[in-house]
Order: structure tokens, then C-alpha cells, then sequence
């Protein structure tokens, strides 16, 4: 059974802990699974990673039609999908015992993570509580912020006690015992008028198209450095001295760092404008990576690795809800998946050559070396984020929503 009008806190939540499992046991899957695959199969750290650039290139694909899914199709089918194509794509992995049926059950996770992690909650949220959604879309990235703090040690856990293979299919059955019944109670059918599905697949105009270029490049570059920290930040720590348990357990940190920088940020949403949170979550961001990078280089303290892993986690879990209420404020809510699948395409592509590329380099530098490379994409992030800037006051796009559904919560 379904409700007609869901209303925003239960739904939130939710979607929060559907989010939660959808990253946990996709993106985040090979920080923890890689070193019981390969001690299992004998494939290199390389090709074990390759399964998620495999996952995110379809996911990366597929997202661009998101807009056109969610108004066909409508949010609850596509999240059921997600949920149902995430739960197969890991039964896939679990059987995997040859490199194809490896990377064919990643191509399956990447069409579930391109109908279920963020961008499509975020279409799902704008579909069902227009709006109320711009707040709510914040909300649900204070949740899905823990999908690593929550699925990283419950990974650690259950590969210790049960092996990896058998931990892939306890979080298949978590997608269909707990993130499909969500979707099934909670998500209405929703149909949309032939009008506003015409407005849906609207294309940019002339004044909006460089704000979508500079936007998209700011979201590959910090892609990149996403990817790579989702992968490498528990090696990153064991290279500065740390055992990997010590690592774990700091890595941890990255969660609630997420969940208060949003946390505080939805408290300063009448202060802080979409554009202004995205310069402090880039500039946070780097601060964070330039104190991980002396950790490397300079002094192996574990606190000052566990402020860099705070603070980086902080700009991170800022720049999710710049890159939901962002476009939703420049571009309107009747466009708003199109234009999430339009950024989101490149930024998946990137995201899916980053941990393969990434994951060689090692094998050529040192990990100071990486994070140095990656210290220099946030200052050039910094410059085109200052471009934005310009872009927005020299060519403004009216908001299409009214204020206060931006800066003043709901009731």
C-alpha cells in the first residue's frame, strides 16, 4: 500500500537508509572487499578495482536519460529498479569466480546505482514534494553521509566472519528485505502532465549553458578526488604508519564528518546560498587533503589524520547538497532530473576511470605523490568555482522557486 502524499520526514528517512545501503555496497564496496577478492582469486588490486570503473561507465551512461526514466516511468519505479538491480549485481559479484562474470555483475550494479543512488533520490525528492524538496534534499544527504561510517565496518565484519563472497549476498538481501519495501510503501505512483513533461526535457538556453559547463567541470574534478579517497583513504592511512584496523576505524571518521558539516549547513540555509556552500565545500575539501598529505610526507600523527579525514569529510558531505540545490535553484524543479542526469554523466565517467587510473599510478609513485596531484585538482576547483560565481552574478538565472522553499524550513 501507498500513500497518496507522503509526507517529507518519513520519507526522508527512508530514502536515507536506502541510500545508505545502495553506497555502502556499491561505491564503497571495494575499500574493504579488494584485499579478499584478491587473496581469494589472485586478480591484482587493478583489475579487482576495474569492476567499479565498469559499474560507474554504465552508471555514468545510463544517468544522462535519468530525467527522461523518472518521467516515464515515475520516482517509485525507478527506485524499485535500483533496489532490484543493486540486489542482482551483487548476487552477481558473489558467484563471480572469472574475470567477465566479475565485471558483467558490476555493468548490473552500475544500471542499480544509476536508478538509485543520489541523483535519482535527489529526482525522487523534486518529483514528490516539489516544494518542500530543496530542504528535504539536504536532509537526505545528512543520512546517506553515514553509508561509509555504517557499511565499512559492518563490511570489515562480515568478510572476517563469513567471507566476502557471503557478505555480498547478506547486502542483496538487505536491498530486498528492507531498501525495496521502502519504496513499495512510501513512494507514490506519480503521473505527470503531458505540459510538464515537456518542460522536463526543455534544453539548456544560451544564458544557462556556460553555468552547466562550469558546474559540470568543478563536478568532475572533485569527482575525481571523491573516487579516489572512496578507494584509498584506509591505504592512504596505512602508509602513514597506521595497522589497518587503525585505519578503519579513522577512515570511519569520513561519515559523521559528512553528517554534521550538512547538519550545521541546513541550520544556515537561510546565511549560507547554494554557491556559497559549494566554495566552502571545495575549499574544506582541500584544507582536509593537504593535512592527509602531511601526515605522508611531514608527521605520522594519527590525530592530525583524523582532523584531515574530518575536515576533508566535511567540504565532501558540503558539496553533495550544493550539487542537489544548486541546479535546483538556477534551473527550476520541472528540469531538474534532466539537468542532475546532463552533470551527472560526465562527473560518473570520471568517477569510473579515477579508481582504475588512480589504483595504477600507485604502482608508478608514492601514495605523497597521489595526494599531491590531487592537492593541485582542488586549487584548480577553487578557480573555476570562483568563474561560477561570476557567471551567476554577471548572467543571473531567476529562481523558479520561491525563497523561502530554499532557505526556510518546511512545516
Amino acid at each position: 500500500m501507498t500513500t497518496d502524499s507522503p509526507r517529507p520526514g518519513p520519507l526522508v528517512w527512508g530514502l536515507g537508509i536506502a541510500q545508505i545501503l545502495a553506497w555502502g555496497s556499491s561505491y564503497y564496496w571495494p575499500a574493504l572487499f579488494t584485499a579478499a577478492v584478491a587473496a581469494e582469486t589472485g586478480w591484482s588490486a587493478t583489475v579487482i578495482v576495474s569492476g567499479l570503473t565498469v559499474g560507474l561507465s554504465v552508471s555514468g551512461i545510463l544517468t544522462r536519460g535519468l530525467g527522461h526514466r523518472m518521467h516515464r516511468w515515475g520516482p517509485r519505479r525507478v527506485m524499485v529498479a535500483g533496489a532490484m538491480l543493486l540486489a542482482a549485481g551483487l548476487v552477481g559479484l558473489g558467484l563471480a569466480h572469472h574475470l567477465m562474470a566479475y565485471w558483467l555483475a558490476w555493468a548490473v550494479l552500475g544500471a542499480g546505482m544509476a536508478c538509485g543512488l543520489y541523483d535519482a533520490g535527489f529526482a525522487t525528492l523534486a518529483a514528490v514534494l516539489k516544494e518542500k524538496s530543496a530542504l528535504t534534499i539536504a536532509r537526505l544527504t545528512l543520512l546517506g553521509g553515514l553509508a561509509s561510517t555504517v557499511c565499512w565496518p559492518i563490511s570489515h565484519f562480515l568478510i572476517e566472519t563469513i567471507g566476502w563472497r557471503a557478505a555480498c549476498f547478506v547486502y542483496a538481501g538487505l536491498h530486498v528485505s528492507v531498501s525495496l519495501p521502502i519504496f513499495l510503501r512510501l513512494l507514490p505512483k506519480q503521473a505527470v502532465t503531458p505540459v510538464a513533461a515537456a518542460r522536463a526535457v526543455a534544453g539548456p538556453t544560451a544564458a544557462e549553458r556556460p553555468l552547466m559547463l562550469t558546474m559540470g567541470a568543478i563536478l568532475v574534478l572533485q569527482t575525481l578526488l571523491s573516487a579516489t579517497m572512496a578507494v584509498h583513504l584506509p591505504g592512504l592511512l596505512q602508509a602513514s604508519g597506521l595497522s589497518l584496523t587503525g585505519a578503519v576505524a579513522i577512515a570511519a571518521w569520513l561519515g559523521p564528518a559528512q553528517v554534521v558539516a550538512r547538519a550545521v549547513q541546513t541550520l544556515l540555509t537561510a546565511r549560507l546560498t547554494p554557491l556559497a556552500t559549494l566554495f566552502i565545500a571545495v575549499g574544506a575539501a582541500g584544507c582536509g587533503l593537504a593535512l592527509l598529505l602531511l601526515t605522508l610526507t611531514v608527521w605520522s600523527w594519527p590525530l592530525l589524520a583524523v582532523v584531515g579525514v574530518l575536515i576533508y569529510g566535511a567540504g565532501n558531505g558540503l558539496l553533495t547538497i550544493a550539487k542537489g540545490t544548486l541546479p535546483l535553484q538556477l534551473f527550476g524543479r520541472e528540469r531538474y532530473a534532466r539537468v542532475l542526469g546532463h552533470l551527472a554523466a560526465p562527473s560518473l565517467i570520471a568517477q569510473a576511470l579515477a579508481p582504475l587510473l588512480l589504483t595504477w599510478a600507485l604502482t608508478q609513485t608514492a601514495m605523497s605523490g597521489l595526494v599531491g596531484g590531487l592537492v593541485a585538482l582542488v586549487a584548480v576547483s577553487l578557480g573555476l568555482t570562483a568563474v561560477l560565481g561570476r557567471q551567476v552574478k554577471a548572467a543571473p538565472v531567476p529562481s523558479p522557486l520561491p525563497a523561502e522553499s530554499l532557505h526556510r524550513p518546511s512545516r
